[in-house]
């Protein structure tokens, strides 16, 4: 009868032998594999960071790229002193303010290599009203043009 080599007996099931036991440990330890002697805490017992505030005049949080990441939309990560103002409409409104295209994730089309989904801007509290009445003019105008057409 032809014998099993070591490796083969350990991918069979083999794995009572504390040969395989340590050879087990040490692959995992290399490869980085969770250690349940070194889990501190609980997935259930841990919670995000809250977002830090912006403060007046200090610039908007912005990755590499200018846009302020949100992560699926999640509006509970937009920082204190900001606001986010949702709409693809909301960016023209935000012209001359200070603002930052807001990046909610990536959409992928017919197989193409993924590409940024953006939806509003974040601005500075202060701006809001401002940002908002601009907007609300600027959709009326475009349903007003809108109607026009149709009529």
């Amino acid at each position: 009868p032809r014998e099993t080599p070591a490796r083969a007996a350990a991918a069979a099931g083999d794995d009572d032998d504390a040969m395989f036991a340590a050879a087990h440990a040490a692959l995992d330890a290399l490869e980085g594999a969770w250690d349940p002697a070194t889990a501190l805490f609980a997935e259930a017992q841990t919670e995000d960071a809250p977002p830090e505030r912006v403060a007046p005049g200090a610039p908007l949080p912005t990755n590499d790229r200018g846009d302020f990441d949100l992560p699926g939309g999640d509006a509970k990560l937009v920082p204190p002193g900001a606001t986010w103002i949702r709409g693809q409409d909301a960016r023209i409104a935000a012209r001359g303010f200070t603002a930052a295209p807001v990046l909610v994730g990536f959409e992928r089309k017919r197989g193409a290599a993924p590409r940024p989904k953006h939806d509003g801007v974040l601005v500075r509290d202060a701006d809001v009203p401002v940002v908002l009445e601009k907007l609300r003019a600027a959709r009326g105008e475009a349903a007003a043009a809108k109607r026009a057409d149709k009529g």
